[in-house]
């Protein structure tokens, strides 16, 4: 069995899908990266604020040429840097804490110097930590375009009314780079570079400047790209928790019923118990069913292995694509336990 394979039950609800219930869980996915077994705590920086004064020129002259805000961008790099720390404290794996550094000690990220291993030595040893985890760079880019356009309609007296509306168009699109220090060898251990990000937003009015006010503020365009980019990068580099739904059969059969009743109350041993009996039930549908609702017991259980050759039974005698699909999902879930059980070696 595997360590980490058993689930929480978040909530409870009879969904319209036919005869279906679902179940929302919370499962612990693992990272897409992973990060060496000594590693358990993360230092972080936002490199990104700490531009030089020809950086911070550059970013005063793009600012006038592409309507982007400065203010925007610091923003934004912060909720990056917030949510990424909100994102590597919520995981088992890894605790973080955020460091400040003055220019003299990160330099510019302008021009993709990497930074040198005393700095990263020095800003581990000040958190405890093993690596460092840094925004290197963060830019926003906007283009906007704007529109007038005739639109034709008939009146109550059969008139026709002609009127010019003016559609907008705004595309905000951000560049981040993120890197992962070790802190005692020089090496990288990930980096994620010139990653782009963007959010288009449209509008339409009777006059421009009313098209332009049905948009959302730039600004927190910005921010709202920053906090995903922190939630993504978080979950590259650290198990993370997520929701799911899960689907189990609730009606056809009072038995089914029943056992649905049970799974309401969270009394999931009741339940499987009368989902055992349908299983020697002679009808293959009845019992495919619920072979199917056993295997999302099994799984719920941290019983995967188990939950997988139930739910193989389940495909046989259905041989629906909602049962492939879920056996599909189960097997799947066993190969992320085993990367999991691996990059959770490192925790406490």
């Amino acid at each position: 069995m595997h360590k980490l394979a058993k689930v929480s039950v978040l909530f409870l609800a009879i969904t319209v899908s036919g005869c279906m219930a679902s179940v929302q869980v919370r499962l612990l996915q693992p990272a897409e990266v992973s990060l060496p077994a000594d590693v358990k705590n993360l230092a972080v920086v936002d490199r990104s604020a700490v531009g030089d004064a020809g950086e911070g020129f550059l970013s005063v002259v793009e600012g006038m040429f592409t309507d982007e805000t400065i203010m925007g961008d610091r923003q934004g790099a912060e909720e990056a840097i917030d949510e990424l720390v909100l994102t590597l404290a919520e995981s088992p794996r890894f605790s973080a804490t955020p460091v400040r550094a003055s220019r003299e000690e990160v330099g510019s990220s302008l021009f993709d110097d990497q930074l040198s291993q005393e700095i990263v030595n020095k800003l581990c040893a000040d958190t405890g930590a093993q690596a460092l985890v840094s925004l290197e760079y963060f830019d926003s880019d906007t283009e906007q375009d704007h529109n007038i356009r005739r639109s034709e309609s008939t009146d109550s007296d059969g008139n026709t009314v002609v009127k010019r509306i003016h559609d907008v168009r705004r595309t905000t699109e951000v560049t981040l780079t993120w890197r992962v220090y070790d802190a005692d060898q020089a090496v990288l251990l990930d980096e994620l570079d010139d990653i782009t990000i963007s959010r288009t937003h449209t509008g339409s009015a009777s006059t421009e400047g009313s098209a332009w006010g049905t948009l959302p503020n730039r600004d927190a365009t910005i921010k709202g790209i920053g906090k995903a980019a922190g939630l993504s990068y978080g979950r590259r580099i650290a198990p993370s928790y997520v929701s799911e739904n899960r689907q189990y059969y609730a009606d056809k059969d009072d038995r089914l019923k029943e056992a649905a009743e049970e799974v309401r109350e969270d009394r999931w041993d009741q339940a499987a118990a009368l989902w055992r009996q349908v299983l020697d039930d002679a009808d293959p549908e009845l019992a495919g069913r619920a072979a199917y609702n056993l295997a999302v017991s099994l799984e719920l259980g941290g019983l995967i292995d188990e939950a997988i050759e139930m739910q193989q039974r389940a495909v046989e005698m259905l041989d629906n694509s909602q049962a492939r699909y879920y056996l599909s999902t189960l097997r799947d879930r066993a190969r992320d336990l085993t990367k999991l059980d691996r990059q959770m070696e490192g925790a406490e």
